[in-house]
């Protein structure tokens, strides 16, 4: 059975990792200059991601969260199930037509870097506020 508040202490945690993932790769995509255009003086970015039903949902207050933070920047988001994600993610690489900010996982993330489709975050490190996140993901 659960402990509620262990369920509730890792679903805090990984909110925060969530949102400072999304921060960084945000400021990337500005720095960047590849965010997907603007929207009325906005600077708008495609955000891809997949998972349950709960996901999606935290995932859309944790994007409605930032936009308040932030409101020169308008998060498009792109959600999908596992399967259609990948899908999907694969044809807008073929296509040249990544989102600007998307949810990867190790297995997958290396064929992508291979083919220079994604952006190595150390050329910004600068302007990353890295210290909250688990120093065994930086290589």
């Amino acid at each position: 059975m659960n402990n509620p508040s262990r369920f509730a202490r890792r679903t805090r945690l990984r909110a925060v990792g969530l949102t400072c993932s999304v921060f960084a790769l945000v400021l990337t995509a500005g720095c960047a200059g590849e965010s997907s255009g603007s929207n009325g003086g906005k600077t708008v970015i495609r955000f891809n991601w997949w998972g349950s039903d709960v996901r999606h949902d935290q995932t859309k207050q944790m994007i409605a969260l930032f936009e308040k933070a932030h409101p020169d920047i308008d998060v498009q988001p792109e959600y999908s199930n596992w399967d259609d994600y990948w899908k999907k993610l694969s044809t807008g690489a073929a296509a040249g037509d990544m989102p600007d900010v998307l949810q990867i996982t190790d297995p997958f993330m290396y064929s992508y870097i291979d083919n220079g489709q994604l952006m190595d975050l150390k050329k910004v490190k600068d302007v990353l506020h890295t210290e909250k996140l688990p120093r065994t993901r930086w290589r």
